[in-house]
């Protein structure tokens, strides 16, 4: 897996929006999959394995060029797209741009932010990074819905009980054995899952209370990924 430049992350995240709608629609053509084959397997990517000459389709093999839809391939493409991401986001001479943000907790986007427990949560976590740096509205929902869906696997990938009993093994041990500790992340995590009931999160959640502007998206946006940073980084010492 190649190293890439600000300039090459630049292109990924001007297309992933497109990307995720293919992906999301289960809709992605021959000629945007070539387009985006040409374009990252010999210009950017040039390691990634794109030859599938034939596709197996009800019990039968179809040749490659005949099949109607590259959504499958187009989810590879994604994945190793946002593993590259991964892989170059804390080198010295990569950075996340961070233009379109107005929060000034804007520099938690820079910060080291990968967990081993769990390779979606971190796939998640530079999805909506990349998101939130948008002056379109829409691609900074699309950011809060995802970091909102780390919070959720947060209560999850820490332990094998229910997520009840997994949150207070978590805030246990990010407490440092202090009960005042323990009181402000218990309150905390009981405020954002209220929070998460009661607002807008996801775009389609059209009887809960709307969230009025970009600034209060990234409010929130900085705020769940405080506390999942925070998370993340004492539970994995």
């Amino acid at each position: 897996m190649n190293s890439i430049s600000t300039g090459i992350y630049k292109q990924i995240k001007n297309d992933m929006p497109e990307i995720e709608k293919c992906i999301n629609t289960n809709n992605t053509s021959r000629e945007y999959w070539e387009d985006l084959r040409v374009k990252y397997g010999v210009f950017f990517i040039p390691d990634i394995d794109f030859h599938v000459p034939r596709v197996r389709e009800g019990g039968t093999y179809r040749p490659w060029d005949k099949v109607p839809n590259y959504t499958s391939e187009l989810r590879k493409l994604r994945t190793y797209l946002l593993a590259t991401l991964i892989k170059n986001e804390y080198k010295t001479d990569f950075e996340l741009s961070n233009d379109f943000v107005k929060n000034e907790a804007k520099e938690l986007l820079k910060k080291k932010l990968v967990t081993e427990q769990d390779v979606t949560t971190s796939e998640l976590i530079i999805l909506s990074k990349i998101y939130i740096d948008s002056d379109n509205s829409d691609h900074k929902q699309f950011a809060l819905e995802k970091i909102w869906d780390v919070f959720e696997r947060l209560k999850t990938i820490y332990g094998e009980g229910n997520k009840k009993k997994n949150i207070e093994d978590l805030i246990k041990k990010i407490s440092h054995s202090t009960e005042r500790n323990k009181l402000l992340f218990d309150n905390e995590f009981k405020e954002l899952t209220k929070i998460g009931n009661e607002y807008q999160i996801r775009h389609f959640e059209k009887d809960k209370e709307p969230i009025p502007s970009d600034d209060f998206r990234e409010y929130l946006f900085f705020r769940v990924l405080s506390l999942i940073s925070y998370s993340i980084i004492e539970s994995e010492k």
